[in-house]
């Protein structure tokens, strides 16, 4: 193989070069030696650092929210909505849960 001198620029038909099988050649060579050059990386690696702004930005819709509460209509404590209430065992006007004998 180091008898080969095969330029981009000089082959631009596989006939110009000596056929398919020459220029296939050349090319597996050129794959060969490209890659005993190249590191090889198990992981991607970013090209460029984060900006503060960018990663703020992204991080906007991270922050938790407070819980709601609402004021249950019959006994007025607090609860949350769409929960049963856990005093009396009613949820939308329905007993759900029978309070325990103690």
């Amino acid at each position: 193989m180091d008898g080969l001198k095969l330029s981009p620029a000089s082959c631009i038909s596989a006939a110009s070069c000596g056929g398919p099988v020459f220029v296939a050649a050349a090319i597996v060579f050129r794959a060969f030696r490209r890659t005993d050059l190249e590191i090889e990386t198990d992981m991607a690696v970013p090209k460029r650092k984060v900006s503060p702004s960018r990663r703020n930005m992204r991080r906007a819709h991270d922050a938790l929210g407070a819980n709601t509460y609402v004021e249950d209509k019959d006994t007025g404590e607090l609860r949350r909505p769409h929960h049963i209430d856990l005093k009396t065992g009613m949820y939308r006007g329905r007993q759900v849960l029978t309070q325990a004998e103690d």
